[in-house]
């Protein structure tokens, strides 16, 4: 029976390891995948190619457009652990292309960074940060709600260290940010065609059990929203189911420590 899948061949797998340090390319694992076998002369590989469309038709992510040739290509191979390659074709949905172009982007990007350096810069695990993202109400009337964004977030385990908050903002949702504008950003971005505004806020380092409002009401970076009947009638069906509208990651170093996401639903009360 003919093979009809388009796997990698041994080549463009070992490349595509070595590009990332054979470190796993989701951004909240960075796991190693390989090390030593208790044969001598041998390694123990965790990792493997994934493929960012499908091997074949009816796969996750299958693009019928890819020649035979791309499909087995670098181009659309990213770096993972066995756990994670698992995970992104069980919940394809949950992990489009565009994701996972952006993973393997931001893993090779940081493998670049770290060439030639001391591996103790990594972060350990027990610096993570848990965030609690959630909204203020300002203001209500009939026609139009304000709100706040509220991030509160704590430190887990010993002191993190000065990070990055990222979030990716639903462009349909008007909003300001006022603050402190060299601990800010703001870029355009789109994702799965739709169009968001991706905001930085730099986040201070913690001391564990030490709660820190990142962002709310009275803080001094604040990112104010609101929701009025247009906005509501003008997109309905965004309001009514649960899918995420709202992402957000926290970069430690070349880490990434958490994400998240919330729908329009847990951001609103209209």
């Amino acid at each position: 029976m003919k093979n009809t899948r388009d796997d990698f061949p041994k080549t463009v797998r070992e490349q595509l390891a070595k590009r990332v340090g054979f470190i796993c390319s989701r951004p909240e694992c960075r796991t190693s995948t390989s090390g030593p076998n208790s044969t001598e002369g041998k390694a123990t590989i965790l990792g493997e190619a994934a493929h960012i469309t499908a091997a074949a038709p009816g796969g996750p992510r299958h693009d019928k457009l890819l020649s035979n040739e791309q499909r087995s290509s670098i181009m659309n191979a990213i770096w993972l652990c066995s756990n994670c390659a698992t995970l992104i074709d069980k919940d394809a949905n949950r992990h489009p292309v565009e994701l996972l172009r952006q993973w393997k982007k931001e893993a090779e990007n940081a493998a670049e960074r770290n060439l030639g350096k001391a591996l103790s810069h990594h972060l350990p695990r027990s610096a993570l940060v848990a965030i609690d993202v959630h909204y203020a109400t300002i203001a209500r009337t009939q026609e139009r709600h304000e709100y706040s964004l509220v991030v509160n977030m704590s430190c887990r385990g010993s002191i993190a260290p000065e990070g990055t908050l990222q979030i990716i903002w639903p462009d349909f949702l008007p909003f300001r940010i006022v603050g402190i504008p060299e601990r800010q950003a703001i870029t355009k971005t789109t994702f799965n065609d739709e169009a968001y505004h991706s905001i930085s806020v730099k986040t201070p380092s913690l001391l564990p059990d030490t709660p820190h409002q990142l962002l709310g009401k009275q803080t001094p970076i604040r990112i104010s929203y609101h929701v009025d009947e247009w906005i509501y009638r003008d997109h309905i069906r965004k309001f009514s189911d649960d899918k995420e509208v709202l992402r957000y990651r926290l970069f430690l170093g070349d880490h990434s420590a958490t994400e998240g996401g919330l729908s329009i639903t847990a951001l609103q009360n209209f």
